[in-house]
């Protein structure tokens, strides 16, 4: 039985049953003879309305003469050769469900819920292939045709149903996701790629289209797995456990599309290929596979994390049926120990592999720094959030998008709140900075935004304890101290987390009150801020992935930007770039040489000595990533030179590519930077009478003078706080609007989410009314007015590229780079960030 036939009685089946003696009411098919000259059959085809590609979907042709035009459900649509069947369709606007698809995964081909009919197709064709129906099942022979060809081996009270779902499912219909177009067909593929197999047995063989008979095919029976149905035993194959993993397949001809999708590359996809995604026999083929998935899942959506957003659940109230026809008892399957932070559920698996390509087969605690991202991946309830378990349902909240400032990426993320507690926090699409992954950090720190908050204004007592006071006591207070001490006497620290408008408030301020001490906390003694590519990463993040060989100088992105490393590594594997690492032992995540942990081996590549210089020279792109710890060296001048010169002698900096990188530690850094906050001296804390910390906590104050006045204005108590004589509380980032600026100089900004907490106020509006208390009120009122002081951020979710070189124009370093290792200053820098990480 042929396609065409099972499709017609598809068809036709409601019409025979609703009138049994219609059959003469069929239309006869009829031939058209104009219409067979293609150019006259292209002309009369009708004009269809445009449609929107899915998720925005857009395609680049590096070579236009490799295009093919396919159909998808009549519509045309223009793709690069290789290009898969499910991407065809995204373009053409057509939305096919999947469960184990994604774009930045290698292709399972496992759920089967993407198929879809082909015309065309090089699997078995009508004449060789015998076909059955549901209703001739039951009377089929073991010696039958159908049986020789496909041994199926399963439980005898559903074995008709699978025989007639399989028969159809893999020798008529396609999984798109697996499907390249415009790949040509070998008829010798079928030999080659059987040899990668293991022969399961005499009856495991069937006849090809050829009539050659292939052998070495996998079964995929009960037998053959371990207890929780995740992988094979014995010297079999490992080929996936999707729908069909209770079944005893043997392995159709290589020309299918295997059950792994190793095999999509024998498929002959032609100009002009017609792909159908809505016929009955594509729905009835995604039916059975829902049928398949649900067969084992406890359906337990009540009291699963995962309900309301659940991939499965959507497809099966779309594609599914209305009832199930398993009476077995279902499986059941022991829950895997990922951590504190990935839940597990393993009975509510469908074995789609997704989150097995990232490694949570391994039954171990994640150590990835991105292991939260499993959770976005998992199409089910199988892999959740454990600190959100059991919290809230996704309808009850409010999704805000704004940014991440636990580091100096800038990662896109989606605030979900309820009320006016943040519940949890979830990525963001941005191709240029984070693509769709955040950080475990990024992901779990919302807790911290709760707990040991400053709620309202306080001021110490003669006792040493605080006493909390309303705003314009305070406010009063502060001012009447800073006109009793001289300008020069002081001093304002911007902290880690403060945002542009906050900090060019403070700056304006303490100007107007004759101070020129504004300095940002991370950024140590006199930095050089005039050039601004000698503090930002040139290449930006996404440029990462053109460069074929890295130097990593006094670094370790994994631990200070994971999504910088991520790319990093995304690039390595995809280019097999060489990585030089300078500094002290580290972890990388992926294989790298150590070429020593000081200044020293700079000299050597300088020189040409060290054997990398040979990969440098020879990279087409290098990139030198230089880590902001070196700011707080005394000889960060002159190590900053020696890169410059390696730069230089392997051609790193040129106008179409720039490799010399700086990678920042901290949200504010870029921005502080921008903004010229840069202490005047580098004493100038211990002389200080009035120091101002705008959420700054890692300034040491030991050299401060006891009689210094030390006014703290933050949202957390820290260290700051234990200093201080008056506290000023303030908004976090989630509930308040802010410019940030990476790593790259992109400038973006934070939108409020929750209300705030207590009595605070947002950082800018504080230092506002203050300087209004003291009588030297700032010229600003609105968010407008002040950040038009900022006009070098005003290009919000824009990189904002250096002008100039630094090496071109910076003046030579007199200075020479000590000998000490990167280790004093960077061991300082790396407490601080796992200390706040624990936080």
């Amino acid at each position: 039985m042929g396609l065409s036939h099972l499709a017609s009685r598809a068809i036709f089946r409601p019409a025979r049953l609703a009138a049994p003696n219609s059959r003469h009411l069929r239309r006869a098919i009829v031939t058209t003879p104009e219409l067979h000259n293609s150019a006259e059959a292209a002309a009369a085809e009708p004009d269809l309305p445009k449609r929107n590609p899915v998720a925005g979907a857009h395609v680049h042709f590096p070579n236009p003469d490799d295009a093919i035009e396919v159909f998808v459900d009549g519509y045309p649509v223009k793709i690069p050769k290789g290009m898969t069947v499910l991407q065809a369709c995204m373009l053409a606007g057509v939305d096919v469900p999947r469960l184990c698809y994604h774009d930045r995964l290698s292709i399972a081909g496992n759920c089967r819920m993407c198929l879809v009919e082909v015309e065309k197709s090089p699997k078995p064709g009508d004449e060789d292939t015998a076909m059955f129906d549901e209703d001739e099942s039951s009377g089929m022979e073991n010696g039958s045709a159908a049986s020789k060809e496909m041994a199926i081996h399963t439980l005898e009270e559903v074995e008709e149903m699978k025989k007639a779902f399989l028969q159809r499912m893999i020798e008529e219909i396609e999984e798109s996701c697996s499907m390249n177009c415009g790949l040509e067909f070998n008829d010798h593929a079928d030999s080659n790629a059987l040899e990668r197999f293991e022969n399961c047995g005499n009856d495991s063989h069937v006849v090809n289209a050829h009539g050659n008979e292939a052998v070495g095919f996998i079964k995929c029976s009960a037998e053959l797995m371990d207890e929780d149905n995740s992988n094979f035993l014995g010297n079999n194959t490992f080929i996936g456990t999707g729908p069909l993993s209770r079944l005893e397949v043997a392995q159709p001809p290589a020309s299918h599309t295997s059950l792994n999708g190793e095999n999509n590359a024998c498929l002959d996809l032609v100009e002009r290929m017609k792909i159908k995604t809505d016929t009955p026999l594509a729905k009835k083929a995604r039916e059975g596979v829902m049928e398949f998935l649900l067969m084992n899942h406890p359906l337990d959506c009540p009291i699963c994390d995962q309900g309301g957003e659940c991939d499965l659940q959507d497809q099966s109230m779309a594609f599914g049926s209305d009832r199930g026809r398993f009476t077995e008892t279902k499986r059941s399957v022991v829950d895997k120990n990922l951590g504190p932070l990935v839940k597990t559920v393993m009975t509510r698996c469908i074995q789609c592999t997704s989150g097995e390509e990232i490694g949570t087969y391994v039954e171990k605690l994640m150590t990835s720094e991105l292991s939260g991202n499993v959770i976005d991946i998992c199409p089910v309830g199988a892999l959740t959030s454990k600190p959100f378990a059991f919290k809230a349902r996704n309808w009850e909240l409010k999704g805000t998008e704004s940014i991440d400032i636990t580091d100096a990426v800038g990662s896109n993320i989606r605030i979900d709140s309820r009320g006016p507690e943040v519940m949890r926090i979830v990525p963001r699409l941005n191709e240029d900075i984070n693509e769709e992954w955040i950080s475990d950090k990024t992901r779990f720190f919302y807790d911290g935004l709760k707990r040991q908050r400053l709620n309202d204004p306080m001021i110490r007592g003669a006792d040493g304890r605080f006493k909390a006071v309303s705003w314009h006591d305070a406010l009063a207070v502060v001012a009447e101290v800073i006109h009793k001490v001289k300008p020069d006497e002081i001093v304002g620290v911007a902290g880690k987390l403060s945002n542009a408008e906050s900090m060019i408030a403070l700056k304006d301020f303490l100007n107007k009150m004759g101070s020129d001490n504004i300095w940002y906390e991370g950024n140590g003694p006199s930095p050089n801020a005039d050039l601004r590519s000698g503090y930002i990463m040139n290449t930006s993040i996404s440029g990462l992935e053109k460069a074929d060989a890295f130097l990593l100088v006094g670094t370790q992105p994994r631990v200070e930007a994971a999504m910088v490393n991520a790319r990093i590594c995304k690039t390595i594997k995809a280019t097999n770039a060489e990585v030089g690492y300078v500094g002290p032992p580290a972890d990388l995540n992926y294989a790298h040489k150590h070429l020593g942990t000081g200044p020293e081996t700079l000299t050597e590549l300088a020189e040409g000595r060290h054997p990398f210089y040979s990969v440098l020279s020879n990279a087409k792109n290098p990139v030198i990533i230089v880590g902001a710890g070196i700011f707080g060296r005394k000889d960060k001048d002159a190590i900053f030179s020696v890169v410059e010169t390696i730069a230089k002698k392997v051609n790193a900096v040129r106008p179409e590519w720039n490799g010399l990188n700086v990678l920042l530690l901290n949200a504010a850094q870029a921005a502080a930077l921008d903004l010229g906050l840069v202490a005047e001296s580098e004493n100038s804390i211990e002389s200080a009478k009035f120091v101002y910390l705008m959420g700054a906590d890692d300034v040491n104050l030991d050299k401060t003078p006891e009689d210094a006045f030390v006014v703290y204005q933050g949202h957390h108590g820290d260290r700051g706080v234990y200093r201080a004589n008056v506290i000023l509380p303030a908004s976090a980032f989630t509930e308040k609007e802010g410019t940030y600026s990476n790593t790259e100089g992109c400038a973006q900004s934070t939108v409020p989410a929750v209300p705030t907490v207590g009595d605070s106020r947002d950082d800018w509006k504080i230092v506002r009314a203050l300087s209004e208390v003291a009588g030297v009120a700032l010229p600003y009122d609105n968010l407008s007015a002040i950040r038009s002081r900022i006009s070098n951020l005003l290009r919000v979710d824009e990189r904002e590229p250096a002008a100039f070189s630094t090496s071109a124009l910076r003046p030579e370093s007199q200075g020479e780079a000590r000998c000490c290792s990167f280790h004093s200053c960077y061991r300082e820098l790396l407490y601080d960030r796992l200390h706040y990480q624990s936080v």
